[in-house]
């Protein structure tokens, strides 16, 4: 399948830089799989459409303020890295802003107070040692949110409250570097009404990684290789997951991560607990083995998380939602608007 099959042209105004004042005041557009657009609403409606015997699973990994700007030692240029993943000998794998190349050995400097070195370069990714301050220390003192590049900040206003803004209300395992934005939507008054429905709400973690900002750039999308990213079920979540399956009863998935993290999890039979990796593509043509539900954003034109999405509802049915959503005005990405796949 070519990936040019997953292109819709966005007006750049469309691109959401914040998000609403109240997060459930984001609109959400239902759509129906494989029929097409029923209804757009409000996300703070979505309990309407939910039922007792349904089982909310979200994604509560909490974003790491990985983005660090540093200077290049000794000739003092800028540079911008991204903390991406803690590796077994106790460095960081990490990015450097797009255009920007570092050499093994190269030394930075982060605010004159601590540096950094290189110590090896893979496949564009840096591999980063920390002989001053941790790179946790680091983060704390210093570190950003790792906002998208279509998330533009021309100075510093609205920093802090990006560390806010950026984060799920059930935000709780750090690690991740983009945000589940899915679970952005949700409020603490929203999931309060919700649980009164008699709606059950269970958590898992999938950090999401530096995979998410990797492009297809293949011309088939079967080319692409998806860059493995973390997850963990614990027993009690898996047990209750399990129970639901065996009674046929709906599982709403928050976001195409813990979409990822329950079709890598199962087995054929059940959904197995513990932690893992997964660089599972999904992509039309696959076969949902427990997934037939979810609440996701709407995603950048060709990739793999509009590839996810269109291999549960359908390419043609998702991508004519995706037109509609232009002309209805949506705000799209990471602080847009959402949509509600129902089978």
């Amino acid at each position: 399948m070519k990936t040019s099959e997953f292109y819709y042209k966005l007006p750049p105004g469309l691109i959401a830089q914040r998000p609403e004042i109240c997060r459930s005041d984001s609109r959400m557009m239902m759509l129906k799989r494989d029929k097409g657009v029923e209804k757009i609403l409000k996300f703070r409606e979505i309990g309407n459409f939910l039922n007792e015997d349904d089982l909310l699973i979200v994604n509560n990994a909490k974003v790491l303020p990985c983005r660090i700007m540093a200077k290049k030692y000794p000739t003092g240029s800028d540079i911008e890295i991204l903390l991406a993943e803690k590796t077994e000998n106790n460095t960081w794998i990490a990015l450097a802003k797009p255009g920007k190349r570092l050499k093994k050995g190269t030394i930075l400097s982060i605010m004159d107070k601590a540096t950094v070195q290189v110590e090896n370069i893979n496949n564009g990714f840096y591999e980063l040692s920390f002989p001053d301050l941790s790179a946790e220390a680091i983060m704390e003192k210093y570190g950003e949110m790792p906002l998208p590049p279509y998330i533009e900040r021309n100075d510093d206003s609205g920093k802090a409250q990006d560390k806010l803004d950026y984060q799920t209300v059930f935000a709780k395992e750090e690690g991740a570097v983009a945000a589940p934005t899915a679970g952005l939507h949700f409020t603490e008054e929203l999931l309060s009404k919700i649980k009164k429905l008699g709606v059950k709400i269970v958590e898992l973690t999938l950090n999401v990684g530096v995979g998410t900002f990797k492009p297809v750039k293949t011309g088939n999308i079967e080319e692409h290789k998806m860059h493995p990213e973390k997850y963990f079920i614990s027993e009690e979540v898996s047990a209750v997951i399990n129970k639901h399956l065996s009674q046929n009863k709906r599982l709403i998935p928050v976001g195409t991560t813990v979409v990822r993290a329950l079709e890598s999890a199962y087995d054929g039979v059940k959904l197995k607990s513990g932690g893992s990796g997964t660089d599972l593509f999904i992509y039309p043509g696959y076969k949902f083995r427990i997934v037939k539900n979810m609440v996701t954003n709407f995603h950048l034109p060709c990739s793999t998380l509009l590839m996810l999405v269109c291999a549960l509802a359908g390419r043609e049915t998702v991508m004519d939602a995706y037109n509609l959503a232009v002309k209805e005005q949506f705000r799209f990405y990471s602080y847009g608007d959402s949509m509600f796949v129902i089978e």
